[in-house]
C-alpha cells in the first residue's frame, strides 16, 4: 500500500480548519452584546438587531484566518514554554541543540532586562520565562479622592504638568495641534517607505552599483538596506540543474 500524501496533509491541517460551532462572527462583539441587551429590554426591534448583525458580520475568509491565527499563537506559546523548561534543565545542551538546528532562543531567559520605570521588582515567570514587573505606586489614593483630584487636575502630573482637569473636552487649539502632529508622523513614515523603495533608474537586470536609499533625506549607508539587498541577492540565485 502506497503512502497517500494528500490524506496525510488533510489530517495534518485539520486543526487549522475552523469549526462550525465557533461563534465569533461579529466584528464588534461588545456592540453586538449591547444591541442584544437593548432588544431584550424592548428598546429596539428584531429588524434593527438583524440589520446590525448584517452590517457588522465578518467575512468567512476573515473568520478562517482568525481561527488559524488563534491556533498558531497557541502553538508558539506552547513551544516557548517547552523550550524554557528544557533551558532550565540543561542550558548548555539547549544552546548546543539550538545552534545545530539554526534556531533562535531568547537571551532574556538568562539576562535580566533593565527596569523600564517605577520601583516595582522584576520577576521571571517560572513557566514561560517572561519578565514581569510588580506594580508599586509611589503613593496610594482612594477612588473617590482620586476622582476629586482629577476634576482639579492634580493627578498624573508627569503627563499633565499644567494641572488641567481630566474630565473636559479638548479645545480647538489642542485639536489642531494634535492633527498637525498626526500629519507629521504620517509624513515621516511615508518618507521612510519611499527611502526603502527608492529604486528609480536601477532597472531589473542590471547590478545595483548605488547605495540603497539614496535620496534627499538619506544621510549615510543604512545597515537595514544592506541586509535587504544581501537577502535579495541570495534568494535570486538558482540551484544548478533546476529550472524555475
Amino acid at each position: 500500500m502506497t503512502f497517500n500524501f494528500k490524506d496525510a496533509l488533510k489530517g495534518f491541517s485539520k486543526k487549522y480548519v475552523m469549526p462550525s460551532t465557533w461563534g465569533r462572527w461579529q466584528s464588534n462583539r461588545y456592540g453586538h452584546a449591547e444591541m442584544k441587551k437593548k432588544y431584550a429590554k424592548g428598546e429596539i426591534t428584531l429588524v434593527q438587531l438583524q440589520q446590525y448583525e448584517h452590517d457588522f458580520a465578518l467575512d468567512e475568509n476573515i473568520r478562517q484566518k482568525n481561527w488559524q491565527k488563534r491556533i498558531i499563537q497557541k502553538e508558539l506559546q506552547e513551544k516557548e514554554i517547552k523550550d524554557f523548561q528544557l533551558f532550565k534543565e540543561n542550558p548548555k545542551a539547549f544552546f548546543r541543540k539550538m545552534d545545530e538546528l539554526g534556531m533562535y532562543w531568547f537571551r532574556w531567559w538568562m539576562q535580566r532586562p533593565i527596569k523600564p520605570m517605577g520601583s516595582g521588582k522584576l520577576k521571571q515567570h517560572p513557566i514561560t520565562g517572561q519578565w514581569i514587573q510588580e506594580y508599586k505606586p509611589k503613593k496610594t489614593m482612594r477612588m473617590k479622592k482620586w476622582l476629586q483630584a482629577a476634576d482639579s487636575g492634580n493627578v498624573m502630573l508627569h503627563m499633565n504638568p499644567n494641572r488641567k482637569p481630566l474630565n473636559r473636552m479638548p479645545t480647538e487649539e489642542e485639536r489642531l495641534r494634535s492633527d498637525a502632529y498626526k500629519r507629521k508622523r504620517e509624513s515621516t513614515i511615508w518618507q521612510q517607505v519611499l527611502n526603502m523603495t527608492n529604486n528609480f533608474g536601477r532597472g531589473f537586470d542590471i547590478k545595483d552599483k548605488t547605495r540603497p536609499g539614496k535620496g534627499l533625506t538619506a544621510i549615510g549607508p543604512n545597515p537595514e538596506h544592506e541586509r535587504l539587498r544581501v537577502d535579495a541577492s541570495m534568494n535570486s540565485k538558482k540551484t544548478p540543474g533546476i529550472e524555475f
